[in-house]
Order: structure tokens, then C-alpha cells, then sequence
């Protein structure tokens, strides 16, 4: 099990990747926004065969995209001004 990478996307904003195996820590990331940083979910699950999108994490300016693929687990990807 792998430890969750911190990498610049093709967008230049960064990315959080956490493996699939992770379940746990992605489930505590998810709680920590939520309820400990004041992150509401906005936005629809859109689920593929090979990817999906989850609600993004919103919290003022600041917007997370959330989601998953086959090869990167799950995800989540700034999109803000600060990247």
C-alpha cells in the first residue's frame, strides 16, 4: 500500500492522488474537509467503467475536484487561482 502523492497536473494546479487499496484514509480525508475545514460537497457522482467524479469540495473560493480512475485511485485536483 502506497502512500498518497502529491503531483502537479497537466492544468498546472495540483493534484492529490490516494490508491484504491486506501479506502480508509480516503474516507478520514473526506471527513477532515468536511468537518473539520468546513467543506460543503457540490456537484453530481458521474460514475464510468474506468473513472468517476465526485461532488467537488467547496469552501469559499477554493473548489476540489474529486474523483477517481483506474490508475491513479482516488483523487483530488485544486482548482483555484492558488492552484
Amino acid at each position: 500500500m502506497g502512500q498518497p502523492s502529491l503531483s502537479t497536473a497537466a492544468n498546472g494546479h495540483l493534484m492529490l492522488s490516494i490508491d484504491s487499496a486506501q479506502r480508509e484514509r480516503w474516507a478520514s480525508l473526506q471527513k477532515v474537509l468536511e468537518t473539520a475545514l468546513g467543506y460543503r460537497r457540490e456537484g453530481d457522482t458521474i460514475a464510468g467503467f474506468d473513472e468517476g467524479i465526485a461532488p467537488d469540495f467547496v469552501n469559499g473560493e477554493i473548489r476540489i475536484h474529486a474523483g477517481w480512475d483506474n490508475w491513479s485511485g482516488h483523487y483530488l485536483l485544486a482548482d483555484c487561482v492558488a492552484g
